[in-house]
């Protein structure tokens, strides 16, 4: 599979995992399908705004964080 376009989905399983969360266990939290949330991490869709400052919350991170190129 190519690699996603933007680093958002690499640096949102980054977050997810150095939170102590499994993709089910974050998922629960921000009140998502899993599906969803594994969709954000394979880079095969993307959250809106709003969503990204959801996640971020949960996440314990920011929203520029999720989405600085490295």
């Amino acid at each position: 599979m190519a690699e996603p376009e933007t680093p958002f989905p690499a640096n949102l399983r980054q977050a997810r995992e150095s939170a102590g969360l499994t993709l089910q266990s974050a998922s629960v939290e921000m009140g998502v399908a899993l599906t969803t949330w594994h969709r954000w991490e394979r880079g095969v869709t993307e959250p809106d705004f709003a969503t990204l400052g959801k996640i971020a919350a949960v996440l314990g991170t920011s929203p520029a964080r999720l989405l600085r190129d490295k």
